[in-house]
């Protein structure tokens, strides 16, 4: 009798043994499931994130280069207004001075020893033109320092 006992309590440890190894493998198999799925989740979201970053950022360059580009156009229309006015002449140019040729000071002297002398069209103009240039200069070098900058930025992001 104590054997038939021993051998059936040796039969249900038997048996809870296999169920808590199978039990074991269940639960790995579904932890190792649930952590490719989260993981495979993570992924999905990162990139979603970075297409989304890109998106942004292409969206930002366009908006900036159009204000960029709208502020350019204003900006030389300005230029070109005031140059045309003086040429014109209904705009006066008009520069500070503190010595003057003569031994006497023209009647406009602001204080001792200064005053203002206009300036005739050919050298306003020339004076604009000269101005207009060196815009023009600063614009096509701070466009190749973008580009350099640009790829400076595409060359550091390589593996």
């Amino acid at each position: 009798m104590n054997i038939l006992i021993l051998t059936k309590i040796a039969c249900a440890i038997a048996i809870l043994a296999l169920l808590g190894v199978l039990h074991h493998h269940i639960y790995q198999s579904g932890a190792d499931n649930a952590n490719a799925k989260w993981e495979k989740r993570i992924a999905e979201d990162k990139a979603d994130s970075l297409a989304k970053a890109k998106l942004a950022e292409q969206t930002l360059a366009s908006n900036m280069a159009e204000i960029d580009n709208r502020y350019k156009e204003i900006h030389d229309a300005k230029a070109q207004l005031l140059i045309d006015r003086s040429k014109l002449r209904s705009v006066r140019v008009s520069v500070p001075v503190t010595h003057f040729a003569s031994s006497v000071a023209p009647a406009a002297c602001l204080g001792e020893g200064t005053g203002t002398a206009e300036l005739d069209q050919p050298l306003a103009g020339a004076i604009f033109n000269i101005a207009a240039d060196g815009d023009a200069a600063i614009k096509q070098m701070n466009i190749r320092l973008g580009a350099c900058v640009d790829a400076y930025d595409s060359a550091s992001r390589l593996p």
